[in-house]
């Protein structure tokens, strides 16, 4: 499958030239920037699994109330997620190591592109969501996720640029979510997502 172009709603949640920021830009300044989405910045470890292939390990291909085991990278610095910072703070219990899934663009400046994919494939829905830390290896993180109607709509996805993508249990964002967090990051951050992509 060739990697979709963007649509026009996508370019559209973008008029304004802003800075084509360095990486580090991502991490630093996590002030939160009034909203009417409910953004938060945190300042934190977070497992980031903006371009997470998944596995279905509960459920059937369709149901709502399937889980599906997403393969994330854990990384630390400003990530945005829904609820507030300390309800998402990493912790331990019984001797293993959580940590929550949440939002940083930081990987269109590291060799990655957005993808459109068409309302047919199956949207993995990782935000907020909470993961185990892998004990063999510290900087990666298995998250437990949901499925997510993409109300008929293509929807967005994150993928290593040049390889193939088959929009399949892949983690990604509805048209209107994906709108919102690119305003988002403009107005909290002043990072335009669209200058990475």
């Amino acid at each position: 499958m060739k990697l979709g172009k963007l649509h026009p709603w996508v370019a559209a949640a973008t008029k304004t030239n802003y800075c084509n920021c360095k990486s580090s830009s991502f991490d630093s300044n996590c002030n939160t920037c009034p909203n009417p989405d409910g953004f938060n910045l945190c300042n934190q470890p977070y497992a980031l699994c903006t371009s997470a292939k998944c596995d279905l390990v509960s459920g059937t291909p369709g149901d709502p109330n399937a889980i599906y085991k997403c393969y994330c990278d854990i990384e630390r610095g400003c990530s945005m997620g829904t609820q507030a910072c300390n309800t998402l703070a990493p912790f331990t219990s019984n001797g293993t190591q959580y940590i929550f899934s949440t939002y940083n663009p930081k990987q269109l400046n590291q060799g990655y592109s957005l993808v459109t994919c068409p309302a047919s494939g199956t949207l993995i829905n990782c935000l907020n969501k909470i993961c185990t830390v892998d004990p063999k290896d510290p900087r990666k993180a298995l998250c437990y996720c949901s499925p997510e109607s993409s109300g008929g709509s293509p929807w967005i996805a994150v993928n290593k640029t040049g390889e193939p993508c088959s929009c399949n249990n892949l983690s990604g964002a509805t048209s209107g979510a994906f709108s919102s967090t690119v305003k988002f990051w403009q107005q909290c951050k002043n990072i335009n997502i669209m200058n990475f992509h």
